[in-house]
């Protein structure tokens, strides 16, 4: 069998093996696209699920990214940094991306509500609580 022939055997097994997961990624793509659309279309409570899925078959930090951004133009704050920070690991991305990521998370961290608990005269056992989780005193007292 010539190299040629090998190459292109080698390569169609290869597409073969691959093809359930390039189907995934395709529709991820697609999915990601009219995201976007919707995004552009200021239409985010729709783009929002659309994101999630796109998200779900193939995490990719511009959905990520533009999941954030129609979280943030819907007010879900939390989800909205989760989504830019999980966007911001992403160890391909090029350096002005994650610049401009730090920026969008810091604009969002700045809109997040803080609540600032005065311990002072409390006894020293009292457990403040965030959700199921024991929040240390000294975090309670800087902003939960």
């Amino acid at each position: 069998m010539g190299s040629a022939r090998r190459a292109a055997v080698g390569l169609l097994l290869g597409l073969t093996l691959v093809a359930p997961l390039a189907k995934a990624d395709e529709n991820a793509l697609d999915l990601s696209k009219r995201g976007y659309e919707l995004l552009l279309a200021n239409k985010c409570e729709e783009a929002i699920p659309v994101l999630v899925k796109s998200a779900e078959l193939a995490p990719d930090a511009r959905t990520l990214v533009n999941l954030a951004r129609c979280e943030e133009k819907t007010h879900h704050l939390l989800a909205s940094l989760e989504h830019f920070r999980a966007a911001r690991a992403d160890e391909k991305l090029s350096p002005e991306m994650a610049t401009q990521l730090d920026t969008m998370i810091a604009e969002v961290e700045k809109r997040v509500p803080h609540v600032i608990l005065r311990l002072g005269s409390a006894p020293p056992n009292t457990i403040v609580k965030r959700g199921n989780a024991d929040v240390p005193r000294s975090v309670a007292e800087a902003g939960v």
